[in-house]
């Protein structure tokens, strides 16, 4: 799971420091580019392997907690629709766009995306304060709670209107965070 948060994260941390410097993103803006395929399958199988820690860890996770419990359950369900976007969703809109035959797609999946997007920062937000007090899934909750500052260095830079305003700060703890939960602490 480390594995797929490192790849991911890769890649927006990437796009953000080259968009920092240059103005541009590290990806091109066709959606039909090979290079935007394969980042977006990339980033699918991370969320879907983050979704598999949060179906697994659950016990550890919810510790008989309802409210744990459905904080946990809608970010799986968040994820769910995260990974479908983008490991059927922008291949479908690039396959479609290449065709020009229905724009309005990418518009559908650009607000599902996008409300899916900013749900994933609130709930693992949320999740990461409502485990902090439990030692053993540490250091998990602190990247998750660590989501608002980084929201609020990226509203920041943009308010500056510094090119470094971008999303991959918070992604990256979001990523970190939640594959955190599946690495035990030994008992010694």
């Amino acid at each position: 799971m480390l594995l797929c948060a490192a790849g991911t994260s890769a890649i927006a941390l990437t796009d953000a420091v080259v968009h920092g410097v240059t103005g541009h993103s590290v990806l091109p803006a066709e959606e039909t580019e090979p290079a935007v395929v394969v980042a977006s399958i990339i980033h699918g199988i991370t969320y879907a392997a983050l979704c598999w820690v949060l179906v697994t860890e659950a016990y550890r996770i919810d510790s008989g907690a309802r409210l744990r419990t459905w904080l946990r359950r809608g970010l799986i369900a968040d994820l769910l629709v995260m990974s479908a976007l983008f490991l059927v969703g922008i291949p479908l809109s690039a396959w479609i766009s290449a065709l020009r035959t229905n724009p309005t797609v990418d518009d559908v999946f650009s607000v599902v995306g996008n409300g899916a997007f900013l749900g994933m920062f609130a709930l693992a937000f949320a999740l990461g304060v409502s485990t902090i007090r439990r030692a053993a899934l540490r250091p998990a909750p602190y990247l998750l709670i660590g989501i608002v500052p980084a929201i609020g260095l990226m509203i920041g830079l943009g308010a500056l209107g510094s090119d470094f305003a971008h999303p991959a700060y918070a992604e990256t703890l979001v990523n970190f965070g939640i594959a955190l939960f599946g690495r035990r602490r030994h008992q010694h």
